[in-house]
Parts: C-alpha cells; sequence; structure tokens
C-alpha cells in the first residue's frame, strides 16, 4: 500500500457477480474481475478525529475573541493555546479512529481500497481470495 496516500475512511460492501469482485460505495461501485486480481493487502490505519479537532479549534477560537472583548487577552490567549494544545492530544490520542483498509490491485494496476471496521481487514480480504480461487481455480 503506499503510504503516501491520505487517509480517507471510505466504507465499503463487498459483492459477488458473476466473475467480478464489486465493491459499493455510498456514492459509486468499482469492480475487477477475478482473473484481473493481482493481489489483495490490508492493514490497520489511524488518522485523528477531525470532528474533536474542529471543535477544540472553535472553542479555541471563542475563548480568544472573548479575551479581546473583555480587554484581558493574555490570561485569555495564554488559556486558548493550552486548549489547542489539549485539542490536538485528545484528536491524534484517546479520540483517534482507527479502521482497516484493504486494497485490491489489478494486473492492470487498478487499485481499489475500502475501508472496513476495524478488525475486519484479514476476514474480508480472506472472503474475496476465498472466492476467486473457487471461480478461477488458482
Amino acid at each position: 500500500m503506499d503510504n503516501s496516500k491520505k487517509l480517507i475512511f471510505k466504507l465499503g460492501e463487498v459483492s459477488f457477480d458473476d466473475n467480478k469482485v464489486r465493491i459499493h460505495f455510498e456514492t459509486a461501485t468499482e469492480s475487477v474481475l477475478f482473473e484481473d486480481i493481482a493481489s489483495i493487502s490490508y492493514k490497520q490505519v489511524a488518522a485523528g478525529n477531525p470532528k474533536v479537532l474542529m471543535v477544540g479549534m472553535s472553542l479555541a477560537a471563542l475563548i480568544f475573541i472573548l479575551g479581546l472583548l473583555l480587554g484581558n487577552t493574555l490570561q485569555l490567549l495564554l488559556f486558548s493555546v493550552l486548549v489547542v494544545v489539549l485539542t490536538f492530544v485528545l484528536t491524534f490520542t484517546i479520540f483517534k479512529m482507527i479502521w482497516d483498509e484493504v486494497e485490491i490491485e489489478s494486473k492492470g494496476g487498478k487499485i481499489i481500497s475500502y475501508s472496513v471496521v476495524k478488525g475486519k481487514g484479514r476476514a474480508s480480504m480472506e472472503l474475496i481470495e476465498t472466492k476467486k480461487r473457487e471461480i478461477t481455480g488458482k
């Protein structure tokens, strides 16, 4: 898997139709023929929770603006810096998002990447490999 890609939770649901594996997303579907699958892999990924980050940064901005309005800028500025630091700590530790990322690469180089619940990547990969063996005999 390419580590330079952005980490995006892209929930996909696997189905099998004729001799294809299909990955259904919220707004699209991608597919590849079983005989064209070159490799399947999965890994666990983690990223900061953007909702926690937005709430924390909004709170820090609100505290800073309140400090400007009340004229007590130094104390509230320091407090807003503390809120920003705490926000980053919480975003990337306690409230971190963790999921499994599965990638199917075709012989032509097409990569279909989808997300599954943490701990379900291996099962999803093995399901596709089992179905591929049934269809192709390989």
